[in-house]
């Protein structure tokens, strides 16, 4: 009985090794690839312009169009779902890390900011480390959304299918990003199949606190680091640009941005909206020519097609610095 037991315990031992181990080291496994959080800590890439957001941006900007623009300045940091609460971490851990930054693009995506924090990229558990984890952890705990469920996912189940395959998946991987963007072919759609998709799935538009204040939060490092920011807003197609509950939300990301003396890019469908509403303020001064009625340039109602994030990283060329 005393030996199963000190193998019990032994074996206890080693798994609880093993997931430190991973949740503190694995990040290290991306510190030479082509995307993530990793490589830009470990200076093995340098992010003048950094692009922060969710899948808005892995299917919105262009890498190659910035690579032709200014060479080896950008880097995009996209993850599925990613919302300010999470931004904010990420972007305090690159700057704790002294990674240098001169333009920070931030994804203002209107249905990021009115649910309640969830992490729906589980690469953010690959790319960082324990403390971070612990921060994401803490604002489920915050914000009523911690469960074991959550907390199982969060240090022991996620990317293990990842790790167990990684030299295959990192070779896989690699080939689809070039400095954090997509490389993949994302073709266009129809207006009749893209209305034909489920619709979106939000009860309550109002804006979340906890978005609002992880907003502000990035606003302040940005001017105590002294890093230019810029809201974007991607195009969505026509009948989520000219969709009410989303308009609202915009409004009032917008007012938030003017508030606190935030530059923001807005795309053409918004900003024709907003000036209709608004006319003591220039809204068009804000805009990105955009057509959102084109079927071709979007994969679904909110993610443009590889002919859409042409068109559209071309036309925000023309705000670099």
């Amino acid at each position: 009985m005393k030996k199963l037991l000190k193998i019990f315990l032994f074996v206890l031992l080693l798994c609880a090794i093993a997931l430190l181990l991973k949740n503190e080291f694995a990040r290290l496994l991306t510190k030479n690839s082509p995307y993530g959080i990793q490589t830009l800590i470990s200076k093995t890439a340098s992010a003048e312009n950094l692009f922060v957001g969710s899948s808005m941006f892995r299917q919105g900007i262009d890498i190659f169009a910035l690579e032709e623009k200014s060479p080896g300045t950008s880097w995009i940091l996209a993850y599925n779902g990613n919302q300010p609460v999470w931004e904010k971490i990420i972007l305090e851990s690159l700057l704790n890390n002294n990674v240098k930054i001169k333009t920070l693009f931030l994804d203002m995506y209107a249905y990021s900011v009115v649910v309640s924090p969830k992490v729906s990229d589980e690469r953010l558990f690959l790319h960082t480390d324990l403390k971070t984890k612990k921060e994401f952890w803490n604002i489920l705990k915050q914000t009523g959304n911690a469960s074991l469920q959550e907390l199982f996912q969060m240090f022991v189940s996620s990317n293990n299918e990842i790790l167990w395959t990684w030299p295959l998946n990192k070779k896989l991987t690699d080939n689809r990003y070039l400095r954090g963007g997509n490389t993949a072919f994302s073709p266009g759609s129809t207006d009749s199949l893209i209305r034909s998709l489920p619709p979106v799935a939000i009860e309550d538009f109002s804006f979340r606190k906890e978005q609002k204040n992880a907003l502000l939060k990035i606003f302040d490092l940005c001017k105590k680091h002294n890093v230019n920011l810029v809201l974007i807003e991607t195009p969505k197609y026509i009948e989520i640009a000219t969709d009410s509950n989303y308009l609202q939300v915009m409004t009032e990301y917008i007012e938030l941005a003017k508030t606190n003396r935030v530059e923001f890019l807005i795309s053409e469908s918004t900003a024709n909206q907003m000036q209709q509403k608004d006319s003591s303020f220039n809204y068009l001064e804000k805009m990105i020519p955009f057509n959102s009625d084109d079927p071709e340039s979007f994969q679904d109602r909110i993610h443009l097609s590889s002919k859409g994030r042409k068109i559209y990283t071309e036309k925000i060329l023309k705000f670099f610095k």
